[in-house]
């Protein structure tokens, strides 16, 4: 269930940022899309009432190693502590 849909919207995005080549505006692009992912599978997981610690923190991990490839490391920093906190 929701774990294959963590994986199918995240993977993919991860992926492309690592092969983008050297086009920093390309991989910042990939990077947003994997943190529109992860925020994507956190509501899913929400919405569902799903009891999954250990998925749910992987993917706020996830969303941290995004955020902070966007530089948005207060953001990123908030991500690891929901991690860390569940």
């Amino acid at each position: 269930g929701i774990l294959c849909v963590k994986e199918a919207l995240l993977k993919p995005f991860y992926c492309m940022a690592v092969n983008a080549g050297f086009n920093p505006l390309e991989k910042l692009g990939e990077h947003e899309k994997a943190k529109e992912a992860c925020n994507l599978a956190i509501s899913q997981y929400e919405q569902a009432g799903e009891s999954s610690p250990d998925e749910i923190a992987s993917i706020y991990q996830s969303l941290a190693k995004a955020l902070e490839a966007l530089g948005e490391v207060d953001a990123a920093q908030d991500a690891l502590n929901k991690a860390n906190d569940i």
